[in-house]
């Protein structure tokens, strides 16, 4: 039976070629489909209960999606003109970040950050530093005020008073990580001096120092499939072993994207390592099967012999594969069964 297949795909081998070339070209659309972002929300626990309660109220409580900056005076504290105006202006500076949710931006010079004053039967509230306290007098009258104000003192002010905190949150569908990660970075490296360190910290800075590496990857990537190459040149010994396996590979990695694609799988940037184990594994293949029609060739000196020989011989430990692999998915969705991805899947 698997001899009578392996004589069908070699003598069809035309037809073949064709439906394999009609099936890559599909996958490769549906490659278009493909999200590669890092949203490290989905590596979260989803059916964890405190998971489950987080999605519930996040709407309510707020978007974690935020980035916290931390200014840390080295001498002194943070009371005097110099750092006050620095924090003035990162405030500034936080809020000019394209996709910055303005209405949630939180420092000692945030226009959401309130000192309430109760004047007769009047309640007045103003910016808590509408300006940067230029008198000593001025200054030590601020420093009352923000240790008299719940929710600054100990919050954005530090208790030692030599760290102020600034939060910031963003909106994801408006936000380019490669823009906003380089945005923070330029505000770390121009606010930092002799006195003053500046310290970035949250989900957005995350992913982008994720992105930040995206061409050291490639890179790797790159000197990775030299090496392919020269481990084939040096164990076939001539060029067809190598461009031999350039097609199944390639086609490996397409069908793999592709079908990633068509499912609405979310490629995460942590594990683009995936890609190369498949492009590993379809060499692999390749190679076997490669060599075991030089067997087959020098044995039969008929190249149409060897070639419907090598696949009757490697037709059912490949089918015993797929198969295999198609079981244990099928075993790990199971198990995943009603964890929610929030819509989507991750790879």
């Amino acid at each position: 039976m698997v001899k009578k297949i392996a004589n069908w795909i070699i003598t069809h081998r035309f037809l073949v070629i064709i439906i394999i070339t009609i099936v890559s070209i599909f996958f490769a659309w549906e490659i278009r489909k493909l999200d590669i972002r890092s949203q490290l929300s989905d590596l979260l626990p989803q059916n964890h209960p405190y998971i489950k309660v987080h999605k519930k109220y996040e709407k309510q409580l707020g978007d974690p999606f935020k980035v916290f900056v931390m200014l840390k005076v080295k001498k002194g504290d943070i009371y005097n003109p110099q750092t006050l105006e620095k924090i003035r202006r990162i405030t500034d500076k936080l809020d000019f970040i394209p996709g910055v949710n303005h209405d949630q931006i939180y420092s000692l010079a945030s226009r959401k950050v309130k000192k309430v004053t109760v004047v007769g039967d009047y309640i007045i509230t103003a910016d808590l530093m509408e300006e940067v306290p230029k008198t000593k007098e001025a200054m030590e009258e601020f420093r009352e005020t923000v240790r008299n104000s719940r929710g600054v003192q100990n919050v954005l002010v530090s208790a030692d008073e030599k760290c102020a905190l600034f939060t910031v949150a963003f909106i994801p569908e408006r936000v380019d990580y490669n823009v906003l990660f380089h945005k923070i970075r330029e505000i770390v490296e121009e606010e930092t001096d002799s006195n003053h360190t500046i310290y970035a910290a949250g989900e957005p800075v995350l992913v982008g120092w994720v992105y930040s590496y995206q061409d050291e990857m490639y890179l790797i990537f790159g000197i990775t499939c030299l090496a392919f190459l020269g481990l084939l040149y040096y164990y076939f010994r001539n060029l067809l072993g190598v461009l031999v396996h350039i097609p199944p590979i390639v086609l490996g990695v397409i069908w793999f994207l592709g079908f990633c694609g068509l499912l609405g799988y979310n490629l995460e940037p942590l594990t683009l390592v995936i890609p190369m184990l498949i492009t590993a594994r379809s060499l692999s293949h390749s190679v076997q099967f490669t060599e075991r029609y030089f067997e087959y060739y020098e044995e039969l000196k008929d190249v149409k012999k060897a070639c419907i020989e090598t696949t009757a011989s490697i037709l059912p430990p490949g089918v015993l594969g797929i198969v295999t692999c198609l079981l244990y998915t099928s075993d790990a969705a199971d198990e995943l069964d009603g964890v929610d991805l929030g819509g989507r899947r991750i790879i």
